[in-house]
């Protein structure tokens, strides 16, 4: 039974080239840990011998309409549709009670 459990595993993580998760959200302005967050994180996942990569898709006052309103209602729709496209969400604490039960 154990060789079997083996050549199942095997097969799996054979074709599975890792995870790749992508983090969206707005911020106000960018600080070192927006800046490093992915470099640091990756760095950590590489060393844990953990096949996943960390993607961020921020967005700020330079990239977007400045409103975060605007990005707001942008997430909401995301997870309306359930769209695959981000794993995690970086928004204002205002927001919490209007995406909670989207999580």
């Amino acid at each position: 039974m154990k060789s079997y459990i083996y050549l199942l595993a095997t097969i799996i993580f054979g074709y599975v080239n890792g995870i790749e998760i992508t983090i969206h959200g707005f911020v106000y302005g960018e600080t070192e840990l927006h800046k490093t967050l992915v470099e640091k994180t990756n760095a950590y996942m590489k060393e844990k011998g953990l096949d996943i990569t960390l993607r961020k898709n921020f967005e700020d006052s330079t990239t977007s309409s400045g409103d975060p309103n605007n990005i707001a209602n942008f997430i909401e729709e995301s997870l309306i549709k359930k769209e695959k496209g981000y794993d995690l969400y970086v928004t204002d604490t205002v927001y919490t009670g209007r995406f909670a039960k989207h999580f």
